[in-house]
C-alpha cells in the first residue's frame, strides 16, 4: 500500500483528497502546517507528498527545498495559478509535477499515480536462462547505459558523470534514461512529456525546467550544454560516444 502525505491547511480540500485516495487503496496522512508536515515526512517516510505552496507557517517552496535536499520523495505541488512564478521556482528546485487549484480529483489522482509509477517502477522478473534448472532464475544482467561521459545504472538508479556520482530526482532520471536510450536521435518534447509525466499535450514548460535542472547536474557549463543538447523546434539529444572515445 502506497503512503501519501498531504500538507495543506484547507481542511475541506484535504478531507476530499484523503477520501479519494483512500478509495483508491492508498494510506493517506495529513498535515495542516508546514513544520508538522516536515516532521511527518521524517517520521512516516511517505511515498509521495502533495504540497500546497501557500501555508500559514512556512513557505511551501522552502519545504520543497528541504525535502529535495534530504530525500528523493516525489513532490506534487498545489498552486493557485499555473502562471505563478512560484510554480516555475517549485519545478526548478525539484518538484515533480503541479496541479492548479481548483482541480478535479480524478486529475490529481492520475498525476499522483503517474509520478509514483516513475518513482517506483514495478520490478521485472528475469527469465530463465538456457539450461537453467526449473524454478531457478537466471542471474540478471545489469542494465547500463553510457554516452557523452555519462554512465547510468538502471537497476541501482545511479548516475555517474566522468566517474563522479550525481544525484538525480526520479523525473530527471527518467528523462535522462529516455535520451540515453535514444543516443544520437532527437527525442521530442511530447515524448519526454509522456516519459516524464505520462501524458501528451501537457505544459511543455515542465520539460524545459526539468531539462535545465538535469543540465545543472551533468554539464560542465549548463549555459553551454555539451551532453544534453537542444534541437530547436524538435526536442533534445544525447550524442553517441565516438569510436575513438570508446
Amino acid at each position: 500500500m502506497r503512503k501519501i502525505l498531504i500538507i495543506d491547511d484547507d481542511e475541506a480540500l484535504t478531507w476530499a483528497v484523503r477520501k479519494r485516495f483512500e478509495n483508491l487503496g492508498f494510506e493517506v496522512l495529513g498535515a495542516v502546517e508546514g513544520r508538522q508536515g516536515v516532521e511527518m515526512v521524517d517520521k512516516e517516510r511517505p511515498d509521495l507528498v502533495i504540497l500546497d505552496l501557500n501555508l500559514p507557517d512556512v513557505d511551501g517552496l522552502d519545504i520543497c527545498r528541504y525535502l529535495r535536499r534530504r530525500t528523493s520523495i516525489p513532490v506534487v505541488m498545489l498552486t493557485g495559478r499555473a502562471e505563478d512564478n512560484d510554480t516555475i521556482v517549485g519545478l526548478e528546485i525539484g518538484a515533480d509535477d503541479y496541479v492548479t487549484k481548483p482541480f478535479n480529483l480524478n486529475e490529481l489522482a492520475a498525476r499522483v499515480r503517474a509520478v509514483l509509477r516513475r518513482a517506483h517502477p514495478e520490478p521485472v522478473e528475469a527469465p530463465l536462462g538456457a539450461g537453467a534448472r526449473a524454478g531457478t532464475a537466471a542471474p540478471a544482467t545489469p542494465r547500463r547505459l553510457q554516452a557523452a561521459g555519462i554512465e547510468m545504472d538502471l537497476d541501482a538508479k545511479r548516475v555517474r558523470v566522468e566517474g563522479k556520482e550525481v544525484q538525480l530526482t526520479p523525473t530527471e532520471f527518467r528523462l535522462l534514461q529516455a535520451l540515453m536510450e535514444n543516443q544520437g536521435k532527437v527525442v521530442s518534447i511530447q515524448e519526454l512529456l509522456r516519459v516524464g509525466w505520462g501524458e501528451q499535450g501537457a505544459d511543455t514548460h515542465l520539460v524545459e525546467v526539468h531539462i535545465g535542472n538535469l543540465r545543472s547536474k551533468v554539464e560542465k557549463n549548463p549555459r553551454r550544454p555539451e551532453r544534453v543538447k537542444t534541437v530547436r523546434g524538435f526536442g533534445y539529444r544525447v550524442d553517441q560516444d565516438s569510436e575513438e572515445a570508446k
